[in-house]
């Protein structure tokens, strides 16, 4: 396919988050959706595949294919999800949501099918894939939704130029993935994600990093940025915060006891942390439940 061609339009852009039990039976649709996980955790099932979808994980629903989505109990999930065409034509604006099986959709509606396009050599998106950078793709499917929602002039073609953007950064990822070349780097990425998460209990320096892999610190720290978004040490306060507010939104743990197990100097610290990086006060996740 030209890649030329595309030209994409989004129907909807929408975020929600699930704290009640949840479930979409299996379906199929005309159009695609890209679903982002922000966090929690959900089952995800294409064409009979089940995935556990976790922050960071994608997928991507396409055309005519078998899905279904489904809380796990005893978790929340929170989404962004985007429905939308690769090529704009003149029927785009009427292709309606779906939540039927195929076998039980009339012949005479199933022209609303769109053509899928992802099967080109030079466009093949999987149905399921996680990326190191998901914090900027993150931002790029916020953005969208910012846009759909408040409408302004020409939000259209600021959208357009969002998605496409978006798409684009998703297939560099995928191509970049599969590179040799960029396996060796991607592997020490993540053997410093992994060390990061084995600690996120406590305060981590980049002396201590750089030390324990014998590596350069400001390396690491172009590294991580180029792969992650991030330094090291803001990818250990967000993760550590992701983890304290599911701990506050998830338990009825005092906000003192959760600073003490997640290395809080006191819960003056752990405040301290959340309204720089969240804006927020913790107590705020707990409220909002």
């Amino acid at each position: 396919m030209d890649i030329n061609q595309i030209s994409p339009y989004v129907r909807i852009a929408l975020s929600c988050l699930k704290t009640e039990p949840w479930k979409v039976e299996e379906r199929v649709i005309f159009d695609y959706e890209l679903l982002y996980v922000r966090s929690g955790i959900v089952k995800v099932t294409i064409e009979g595949k089940e995935y556990r979808g976790e922050k960071g994980d994608i997928f991507l629903f396409k055309p005519k294919q078998r899905h279904s989505i489904e809380m796990i109990p005893g978790h929340y999930f929170e989404q962004a999800h985007i429905h939308f065409d690769l090529r704009y034509d003149d029927n785009s604006r009427n292709i309606p949501l779906s939540f039927e099986t195929l076998d039980s959709i009339p012949q005479e509606k199933r022209k609303l099918f769109r053509e899928d396009l992802t099967t080109a050599e030079n466009l093949n998106i999987p149905s399921y894939f996680r990326i190191n950078n998901y914090k900027y793709f993150e931002d790029l499917v916020f953005s969208i939704i910012k846009e759909q929602k408040e409408r302004m002039p020409y939000f259209e073609l600021t959208v357009k130029g969002q998605f496409t953007r978006l798409l684009a950064f998703l297939m560099k990822e995928i191509y970049y993935s599969n590179q040799a070349i960029f396996q060796e780097k991607d592997r020490e990425v993540r053997r410093i994600q992994e060390y990061i998460m084995r600690n996120v209990n406590k305060e981590i320096t980049l002396d201590e990093l750089s030390e324990y892999f014998n590596i350069s610190k400001y390396y690491m720290v172009r590294l991580f940025k180029q792969y992650i978004g991030m330094t090291p040490i803001r990818y250990h306060q967000s993760l550590r915060l992701e983890m304290v507010k599911d701990r506050i939104m998830e338990t009825s743990q005092s906000l003192t006891s959760i600073a003490e197990e997640f290395g809080f100097s006191s819960i003056n610290s752990m405040s301290r942390a959340f309204k720089k990086i969240e804006k927020v006060a913790p107590s705020h996740y707990r409220y909002t439940k």
